[in-house]
């Protein structure tokens, strides 16, 4: 059985790496803005649900070429899955808002990939390589175990400014195996007032 844990780091990262997250935030909340808007147009012009992929809307914003396209793909999935839970129960969850600058807190996925060079995401002894970002030094409190396989990192501002990131580790769970209850060790009690 697959489980997963998730291990939080604080990141201090250079200035430059910190202009590239504030990049990746901006855009993220933008392209989330914007393919609602759109999917919001389309569904009300012919009533069904299209949401465009974030390919489409390089060519109109070049500035989402700057930064790693895994975290805009992220948003799309993200936003994908909010609608879809929306229309399978419109009264448990609401239709998916509008993101404002000032209203949330800035965060962002990037999922690791597996290449033939080894794995996109990397956490070393003292940092964490990111695509795009680089080698952003960490305070690593706690090492994973070894059959821990890195799954995700969220990169998320606090409102002091300090930078955060969330590693999600899957790992394989040993079957749990249920004690089924012996007749002589057994004891019923009616409690009922009576």
């Amino acid at each position: 059985m697959k489980e997963y844990t998730t291990v939080k780091l604080r990141l201090h990262p250079t200035a430059d790496q910190a202009v590239l997250m504030e990049k990746t935030f901006g855009c993220c909340r933008w392209l989330w803005n914007r393919m609602l808007a759109d999917a919001g147009e389309f569904y009300a012009a012919s009533d069904l649900q299209y949401i465009p992929t974030p390919a489409r809307y390089k060519k109109e914003a070049p500035f989402l070429r700057e930064v790693d396209s895994q975290p805009l793909c992220c948003v799309y999935q993200n936003l994908r899955q909010a609608f879809l839970y929306f229309f399978r129960n419109p009264g448990a969850f609401q239709c998916p808002r509008f993101k404002a600058k000032k209203d949330r807190r800035d965060a962002f996925t990037v999922y690791c990939r597996q290449y033939c060079t080894g794995p996109s995401i990397r956490l070393l002894k003292d940092s964490i390589q990111m695509p795009k970002l680089g080698l952003i030094p960490a305070v690593v409190h706690r090492r994973p175990l070894r059959q821990w396989k890195l799954t995700s990192v969220t990169v998320t501002k606090s409102r002091t400014g300090k930078y955060f990131c969330s590693i999600v580790f899957g790992y394989e769970a040993p079957e749990r195996e249920t004690a089924v209850p012996a007749a002589e060790r057994t004891l019923g009690l009616n409690c009922s007032p009576a």
